[in-house]
């Protein structure tokens, strides 16, 4: 490299839900170095709020779309994120409110065009 010439951008993986990603050229660091890093963490670790997979309710009426979301919850390990997405009015008023009654974790609500997406952690069932 060249005095004065800045080293080639490295690109990172910075939104794990909606897959941007960012250029960080202030680093200066090998991309090697970065990756062996990232490598040596586990799952949980690298992304704790990445859905493992997402279920799409959009049109489901109550209470079909809590039934479905609680049997796909059941699927999943504990700690595991399921993303879930629901339209306004009730279904984002009562699914979020009865998976918590259920003992899950609602990490996050955000929305989506017409729609929501919840993101749930699964907890130890009784």
């Amino acid at each position: 490299m060249k005095k004065g010439q800045r080293p080639l951008p490295l690109f990172h993986w910075v939104d794990a839900r909606t897959a941007q990603f960012q250029i960080l050229d202030s680093l200066a660091i090998q991309p090697s170095f970065f990756f062996s890093r990232i490598d040596m963490m586990n799952d949980h670790q690298r992304l704790p709020d990445m859905p493992v997979t997402e279920l799409d309710l959009r049109g489901v009426i109550c209470p079909y779309n809590f039934v479905k979301t609680k049997l796909k919850l059941e699927t999943l390990k504990q700690g595991q994120v399921l993303s879930v997405l629901l339209d306004d009015g009730d279904p984002i008023r009562n699914v979020p409110r009865s998976v918590e009654n259920e003992g899950h974790t609602v990490i996050s609500q955000e929305r989506v065009d017409q729609a929501y997406r919840v993101l749930i952690r699964r907890e130890e069932s009784d």
